[in-house]
């Protein structure tokens, strides 16, 4: 079994290519389709984004924390197979009936959630065997050929929805080439319908309650900067907040990297889970404080040569977002020691009371103040949600320890 620091080198590799790749899509769509089609293809993500959330039902996390065997790949399969298919059938319902002028880019945003939810249930098979360094070379792969055949599709056609084509093919050419390969020859793909699945729907569904939340929370200031004002202030927003998402990313890693470690550490009754959550705390903490380092010094000459002039203009309150950002990261890991106890229903109790916060600070910010009002919405949820989940941590940590003792 390769080492947590050999696991977490490779997460962080992973998740920060990734993310600079995806960070580089935006800047181009920014410069050569303009600050409106980011726009657009921000409210795409926003609106694909939480349904496919919530019907993956966080299974690369149930998976994770399957110390005991409870599921087989098959189940898990099975299970993202129907629920993906349902999402798709959602969103293409959503975008006819309501969304006729996004037509086009929302259905390329779906289709290529669709695909990226079989390589998500693999990554959780490598995931439990904390094969991390397959993950992230599939997660630069896949992000090296959407960006690659993006630039090719727009310099070739230049139109923005053809160019969008890209994000679909590039997650099929990586699941069809490394994904799939990874687990072949160990795991079925057999499709199957019994009790299991249904017991594996019952188990994960509340997370993907949670997971569907989180999106929310990070949407709901776009869903209202959009209904207030325009697709250019939308698309304003959306490329200062990418720097969070980035940065989630790179917590996020650390956070799955050590999860089937703590669950392992629950699993066994080890004593050293409290140790490696303070650990990966410090470490949010500075990916944190290094965002608004570089924000205050960088941040108006980063916006101006990765995205526009009319960006750099909101190169302070892009500091305050990324200050912002600091409860976020601190949330994710704590969140991470929540999941390691496979009580999901805690996870849900957080996040639909963050949704809450967000939606309520929201409309009264946002209309009043614009972008600076979402920036104040996130801060607001964000630090909640640190607080609520510090607050479970603790609850269920106290739980386990009278357990431990009433069974001694």
């Amino acid at each position: 079994m390769p080492s947590l620091k050999i696991n977490i080198a490779w997460a962080l590799l992973g998740n920060s290519g990734f993310s600079l790749l995806q960070w580089l899509q935006l800047s181009l769509i920014a410069k050569f389709f303009g600050l409106e089609a980011l726009g657009v293809y921000a409210l795409a993500v926003a609106i694909v984004g939480p349904i496919f959330s919530f019907t993956n039902l966080h299974l690369r996390s149930v998976q994770a924390t399957d110390v005991a065997g409870d599921f087989s790949f098959p189940d898990y399969f099975s299970t993202r197979l129907c629920f993906s298919s349902l999402a798709g059938a959602a969103v293409f319902l959503i975008v006819t009936l309501f969304q006729e002028q996004a037509f086009w880019p929302i259905l390329s945003v779906a289709l290529a959630k669709y695909i990226e939810s079989f390589s998500d249930v693999i990554y959780g098979r490598l995931q439990r065997a904390e094969r991390m360094k397959t993950i992230g070379v599939s997660m630069i792969f896949r992000a090296s050929l959407s960006l690659s055949l993006f630039v090719a599709l727009g310099l070739i056609w230049q139109d923005f929805e053809i160019a969008l084509i890209a994000l679909p093919a590039g997650n099929l050419l990586a699941l069809w080439i490394v994904d799939r390969p990874s687990i072949l020859g160990q795991e079925s793909y057999r499709f199957r319908l019994n009790d299991r699945i249904i017991s594996l729907i019952k188990t994960a569904w509340p997370l993907g309650i949670v997971i569907a939340a989180n999106t929310l929370v990070t949407n709901v200031p776009r869903y209202i900067v959009d209904y207030y004002f325009d697709s250019k202030t939308l698309g304003v927003f959306a490329a200062l907040s990418y720097f969070i998402v980035a940065g989630s990313m790179v917590v996020n890693a650390l956070g799955q990297s050590a999860l089937p470690r703590l669950a392992n550490f629950r699993y066994s009754g080890g004593s050293d889970k409290s140790s490696l959550l303070l650990r990966l705390q410090a470490l949010a903490f500075f990916v944190g404080l290094l965002g608004v380092l570089v924000a205050y010094v960088f941040g108006e000459y980063l916006l101006r040569v990765f995205y526009t002039i009319e960006v750099a203009k909101y190169h302070k309150s892009f500091v305050w977002l990324m200050v912002a950002a600091i409860p976020l990261y601190l949330s994710g890991i704590t969140n991470t020691g929540v999941t390691s106890y496979r009580k999901f229903g805690f996870n849900s109790v957080i996040s639909l009371s963050t949704l809450f916060v967000a939606s309520v600070s929201g409309l009264l910010f946002i209309p009043r103040l614009g972008i600076e009002g979402a920036i104040v919405c996130l801060a607001i949820s964000y630090t909640f949600k640190w607080i609520v989940s510090m607050a479970a941590l603790k609850k269920l940590e106290s739980t386990s320890s009278i357990g431990k003792v009433i069974n001694k």
